[in-house]
């Protein structure tokens, strides 16, 4: 029923949490309605086209409906979604053995799912062993440990000869990250070869959970 108060079966206190999820100061009694049968209510938020925009009920967790059109999610609502690449026109030179940042985004405090895609140039002459590819908080380093990191091994090595050869890429196993502080985040990789030049390109994507 529009307007009603919320029976003791509604937590006043999720209200509240709901109104600053929102960005409300005030909920207008026509912008909810409650059914408070046997006090197991459930509450939903409309907007003033009476469209559902949220639905909570007391012991049947919460629906959230989703955007309906291209847009965004603003700066620190949940499904923000943040990226950055180096495009292969700017490779960035590789020393073999050596991890190096491929490109890093900057994510607001919260909970993250961040993931990437290294991918490689090389000379006709270029002899590649193995490829790495990683998500690290922290600038060329591993942060997460041998489990984070993805790889491609060439046993005896391989003259890629990229892009003529096509060009290999590796994904960079998605993390998920809980940030106190805004951090940058990067893409690193490692690759181990001989002979000729090499260098990477890549993007990283970043999306927030909560």
């Amino acid at each position: 029923m529009s307007g009603r108060q919320p029976s003791k079966g509604v937590d006043m206190s999720l209200i509240k949490a709901i109104k600053q999820q929102l960005g409300l100061s005030v909920i207008p009694a026509n912008n909810f309605t409650l059914d408070a049968a046997a006090d197991n209510g459930t509450m939903k938020l409309a907007r003033n086209n009476g469209q559902d925009i949220m639905t909570v009920a007391v012991d049947g967790g919460i629906s959230i409906r989703g955007t309906a059109t291209n847009n965004n999610a603003a700066y620190g609502f949940v499904g923000e979604f943040l990226t950055a690449n180096r495009t292969v026109a700017s490779a960035g030179a590789l020393v073999s053995g050596t991890t190096r940042d491929v490109t890093s985004v900057l994510l607001g405090a919260g909970d993250w799912d961040v993931e990437g895609l290294v991918g490689l140039v090389t000379t006709a002459s270029t002899n590649v062993t193995r490829i790495e590819g990683l998500i690290s908080t922290s600038a060329i380093a591993d942060t997460f440990g041998e489990g984070s990191i993805n790889s491609i091994n060439y046993i005896g090595g391989a003259v890629l000869n990229t892009p003529a050869n096509g060009t290999p890429t590796i994904i960079a196993p998605k993390q998920r990250l809980s940030l106190s502080a805004p951090t940058t985040v990067y893409l690193d990789t490692t690759v181990y070869f001989t002979v000729a030049a090499a260098a990477c390109f890549g993007t990283i994507n970043a999306r927030r959970v909560r």
